[in-house]
């Protein structure tokens, strides 16, 4: 029984730093730092992040502000790691619309997250 609670307290800790760390992430902070509070502190590291976290940074700029299609996939990129798949896609087929030479790559990261969305399911 002890090792059962053991392991149930482990899982939970590891799945509090790993949220810990994507949230951080999407907030632009430090993930390690993050984390790193988090394994010392425990649960006040938790209650802190929740008081003390930073608004998530608007990350999509309207389509016509792009000047270069780097900066447009990059951030295109950003939405599908923070999970904006739509707003990722709609993007990309801008991207693809705008910049002709990145279609095959575009489309190609579509695909790949209309699988993310797949296995989401």
């Amino acid at each position: 029984m002890r090792i059962l609670t053991f392991l149930f307290v482990a899982a939970a800790y590891i799945a509090c730093i790993a949220w810990l760390v994507r949230d951080a992430r999407r907030r632009d902070t430090n993930p390690l730092f993050v984390g790193l509070a988090f394994g010392w502190l425990g649960p006040v590291a938790l209650l802190g992040w929740f008081a003390l976290r930073p608004p998530i940074a608007r990350v999509i700029e309207t389509a016509d502000d792009y000047l270069d299609p780097a900066d447009a996939l990059e951030t295109a990129s950003r939405l599908d790691t923070q999970g904006d798949w739509a707003d990722a896609i709609e993007l990309y087929h801008y991207i693809a619309d705008r910049w002709p030479e990145q279609m095959p790559y575009a489309f190609a990261c579509i695909r790949e997250i209309h699988g993310k969305q797949d296995l989401a399911r």
